[in-house]
This record gives structure tokens, sequence and C-alpha cells, in this order.
């Protein structure tokens, strides 16, 4: 099964498709009714993606007993939806009556797991039940419940007693609905300030993470894209794109081998109208993101930014710069960087904590140009011989970043370059 979003009269929602035929076989539009925590619309897109990766995930008893042909669109015009609230959880009650009986002969964890099964299915009719208002309805439901229970007490008297004893003594037992496997935020601290050894976090426990950073990155951009969802690019390299309700991509988010979030980057529409370096990408998408994420991790400093401790500035009207503090996780130490806001055109940039290659070109070299020259200039030529592709060749200034001691130039070579970044001492302006 798969997921696919749905949009229409300005609501989000989601539907679930079968591989095998290629048909819709549930849509949260047509049978919110059925499934307690579903919307039958949606104000933005993502949390119709969370809710729908929650249902295959948690509640995949709806598809794997019942029958799917009942929950096709279609049919709601040939049977009422109180009709075929009841006929859905007969189905699933016929499938899970299997299921159980057939456990009684296997070993006691596939035992545990039907039996946990059979109280979420339990748990999820009581909410159901709790919304109905007509009484009716109630009774034909309640009916359909009392099948499960009897089923659980047949077959399962001794966990149902264990249960019961631990409620009436105040004992916390094990969850009757699905939760998370854990705290996103505190696996990510786990992962990033204790060197946690990430090749023994569980694929569904790093997908879960992964799930989490692309739904808080999509929260964090809602209001300028309603229909920001997210999908995995590089699984393997730990990116996730994040796409506009036309699915086109817009930003990029890389995750590294600790699980800390190391690069939010524009990609298409977004990167046309506010390139990386720009005061506008860090106003309305870096600094909103990290703040929804939590933190983000900056390679070059070895530091874990936690705006929670330290939050972040918002872009001044002029040049300014600010103090941000981390925690260093080499040395496990307070530490911080300099976040500097400069230019006619101004941009923003960190101050690393330690030399990068870039600043050691730089160091004693002496500018011939100034920002406005590289701002006025038509044509630059690249004269690093070391770079061969494009050494002698002439292209346009896209964007000009200006460095605490330097200053960098984003130049399109075009003819299949296209945009390189160089030193000043790499280029000289031709025109």
């Amino acid at each position: 099964m798969k997921l696919g979003l749905t949009h229409q009269n300005n609501q989000f929602g989601f539907v679930v498709v079968s591989e095998r035929s290629n048909t819709v076989i549930y849509d949260s539009t047509y049978h919110s009714y059925l499934i307690p925590f579903i919307k039958s619309g949606y104000k933005y897109a993502w949390q119709a993606q969370r809710d729908g990766n929650k249902l295959l995930k948690d509640y995949s008893h709806h598809f794997c007993y019942s029958n799917q042909q009942d929950m096709e669109p279609r049919v709601i015009t040939e049977v009422s939806a109180n009709e075929m609230l009841e006929n859905h959880y007969r189905g699933i009650y016929d499938g899970v009556e299997d299921k159980v009986r057939s456990s009684t002969n296997e070993n006691e964890e596939i035992k545990d797991k039907t039996y946990n099964e059979l109280k979420i299915i339990i748990n999820e009719m009581k909410s159901v039940i709790g919304q109905l208002k007509e009484l009716d309805v109630k009774r034909k439901m309640t009916k359909v419940l009392t099948l499960f229970t009897r089923l659980r007490r047949k077959y399962f008297p001794e966990k149902e007693a264990r249960d019961k004893k631990e409620e009436e003594q105040g004992v916390e037992g094990p969850p009757l609905m699905p939760v998370a496997p854990a705290d996103p935020n505190q696996l990510m601290a786990s992962a990033g300030t204790i060197n946690l050894d990430v090749c023994n976090i569980d694929k569904e426990t790093k997908r879960a993470l992964m799930e989490h950073y692309g739904e808080k990155t999509c929260e964090a951009i809602e209001n300028r894209h309603a229909g920001a969802h997210y999908v995995f690019g590089n699984i393997e390299k730990d990116t996730i794109v994040i796409c506009d309700k036309n699915n086109r991509p817009i930003v990029c988010i890389g995750v590294n081998d600790k699980l800390n979030v190391d690069k939010i980057t524009p990609i298409g529409k977004v990167n046309e109208s506010n390139p990386y370096h720009t005061v506008e990408f860090y106003q309305k998408y870096w600094k909103p993101i990290v703040d929804k994420i939590g933190h983000f991790y900056l390679d070059d400093a070895s530091l874990l930014i936690l705006p929670n401790t330290t939050p972040l500035p918002d872009a001044p009207k002029g040049d300014d710069r600010s103090i941000i503090k981390g925690l260093n996780i080499n040395n496990k130490k307070e530490g911080s960087v300099e976040i500097i806001f400069k230019g006619s055109s101004p941009s923003w940039f960190f101050k690393n904590a330690k030399t990068t290659k870039i600043e050691k070109i730089s160091q004693n070299y002496v500018s011939k140009y100034t920002e406005l020259d590289y701002t006025n200039a038509k044509a630059v030529k690249c004269i690093d011989p070391q770079l061969k592709s494009i050494y002698g060749r002439t292209g346009s200034i896209k964007q000009i970043i200006p460095n605490e001691d330097f200053i960098e130039v984003d130049v399109d070579f075009g003819r299949g370059i296209k945009i390189v970044r160089l030193t000043e001492k790499q280029l000289e302006i031709v025109l």
C-alpha cells in the first residue's frame, strides 16, 4: 500500500492506494469516521501526510482484515455510512478471529503481538462509539465491540486478568494505542551529544526520526506553503526533500551520520527567489525551520546549535552580528559562533570557529575590488589554473557573498558548467 495526498475545496486529505491493483482502497475525505484520529479535511498537507503514515503503520488492521471494496468512495452512494461503519468492523472481527485462533499454537511472542493488536482494536472501537450520537448506531456498534471483548476473554484470559489487576493497582501496563518509538528530540540529543552508535538504531526508529524532521520542516513553512509535504530523497545520504502542493521541490534537508540536521538549502522556485545566502531565505525558511526542528549542526565549528537555549536572531535591517551559543560535540563543552549580516544586498553567514581553506587562501590578500565593483560587473573571468574546466572562461555574477575577511562570488559559466562559487583570488573583472 502507498499513500497519496489530495487537495480539494481548499483542504488537504490522503488516499491509500493498493499497489497490487493500483486502486484507491481508503479516502480520508469520505472514510474519516471509520477511524477516530482521521479528519475529513486538513488545513495543511503535512497534517494529512502525518495521519496517513500513522494509519498505514499502526492501524493496518483496517486493510488486512476488512473488505477493501467496502471502503471505495463509490460505495457511499449504495450503503449508508452507519451500515458501512458496522460492516467494516464486523469484517475486521472475522479476520482477527481467525488470527487469534491460530495464535494459540504459536510461541509466546506471537501470542503477545496478537493480544496487543486485539487490545488496540478494542480501544479504537470504544473511541469510535464514544463519538457516535445516534443511539441505535451506538447499540449496534456496542454489539460488535462485545464480539471482540469475548474473543479476548476466551483466548487470552490470563493476559486480560493481568491487565485488569494492573489497572486496579494503578500500574501502567502496555499502551492500548500505538505510540511513537521515542521522543525524536531526545533521540536527536542522544545521537548528537553522546556519540551514540547510530548503527545500533533500528531502521524503524531512524525512519520515525526522519519523518519527524520532515513534518517539523513543513510545519515551519506552512503559512507560506500550505501544501508543503516531504519525500525522502536519497535515504543512504539521508536527505529529505520538501515539495509544494504541485510536487515541486522547494527545500532540501540533510542529516549527518549522528542524525543531526546539518543542511537546509533552497531548491527550485525558492532558490530562484530566495538564494541561500540572502537574508530573505534566513528569515523565511532557515530560522523558522531550525526553531521547529530544535537544533542545527554546524560542521565547520563542530557545534550543535540549540535555539531553545540561545534564540536565533531575526534578520536586521542593516549590518549586524550576534553570538550564538551551542554544544561543541568534540569536547562536550559550550561553544559559540558569530552569525553576521552584511552587505548592500544583505547576506548572512557564520564566522567559523576554525580556519577554513577559503580563509587560508584569503589571508594577507588585498582585494582589488569592492563589493560595489562586483555588483556593477557584467562579466568576470576565472584566473585559477588549478580549475582546468573553467580556467580562462568568462561568466556572469549571480550572487555576491561578503564574508568577514573576504568576498565570495557565484559565477554562472553556462554551457553545462552552470554556477560555480569562487573567491576573489580566483577571478578578475573583465567587463
